[in-house]
C-alpha cells in the first residue's frame, strides 16, 4: 500500500533582486462563499431595480423613504461585486527594500500602497486570523477554519499592520523563515 503525500506549493511567490525581495500572494479562493455571493448579488440586482424604479416612479412624495433604502443597498451590493473581484483576481504584493517595506493589494490596479521606513519595523511573526478579529471586535465569524488560518502582522510604532490574510500555518512559517533569510532585523525572536 502505497501513502500519497498531498504537498502542494506555497500560494506566494518571492523574487529575490540586488535592491531587496518581491512577494505576491494571490488571493485565497474560497469557491462556496463566491458561489453564496453570486447568489446574493441575483437578489441583490432585482431588489436594486425594484428601488431604481420605485424612486423613478415616485408620485406618492416619499423620496426620502426610497433614498433611505437605495443608498446602502446599492453600497452593499458594490461592497459585494468589490470583494468577489477580490476573491476571484485578487493578489497582494509586499516589496521588502533596503530601506523600506511597500504592501500593495491589486484587482486591477494598485490600491492604497502603504510605505513603512524598514528601520521601524518590529517583531514581525505569524498570527491566528482569529486573533486577529478579535482584536478588532467582539464578533468572530468563524468561517473556513480561521483558526488554522494565519497572516503575517508587524509593529510600526504604536501601530499593528498585516499582510498574507488567510494563508495555513506552514505557508505563513516557510514566508517568515525567507523574509528572515534576507532581512532578521525585523522578525521576532523569542
Amino acid at each position: 500500500m502505497s501513502i500519497t503525500s498531498s504537498h502542494r506549493k506555497p500560494r506566494y511567490k518571492i523574487e529575490h533582486g540586488a535592491m531587496g525581495m518581491d512577494i505576491s500572494i494571490p488571493s485565497r479562493k474560497e469557491i462556496w462563499g463566491t458561489l453564496f455571493l453570486l447568489a446574493w448579488l441575483v437578489g441583490w440586482f432585482f431588489g436594486e431595480a425594484e428601488a431604481i424604479r420605485l424612486y423613478l416612479d415616485n408620485t406618492s412624495g416619499y423620496i426620502n423613504d426610497s433614498l433611505f433604502f437605495l443608498a446602502p443597498w446599492t453600497l452593499g451590493g458594490i461592497s459585494v461585486i468589490l470583494y468577489i473581484l477580490w476573491i476571484v483576481v485578487g493578489e497582494e504584493y509586499i516589496h521588502i527594500k533596503q530601506d523600506e517595506i511597500v504592501l500593495e493589494k491589486n484587482f486591477w490596479q494598485y490600491l492604497f500602497p502603504r510605505h513603512y521606513p524598514l528601520s521601524e519595523i518590529r517583531n514581525m511573526r505569524t498570527e491566528r486570523m482569529d486573533n486577529i478579529s478579535s482584536q478588532k471586535n467582539n464578533f468572530s465569524f468563524n468561517i473556513n477554519n480561521r483558526e488554522t488560518k494565519r497572516c503575517i502582522i508587524f509593529d510600526i510604532g504604536y501601530k499593528t499592520d498585516k499582510f498574507g490574510n488567510m494563508m495555513d500555518r506552514a505557508e505563513a512559517n516557510a514566508l517568515l523563515q525567507e523574509i528572515q533569510t534576507r532581512f532578521p532585523e525585523i522578525v521576532y525572536h523569542d
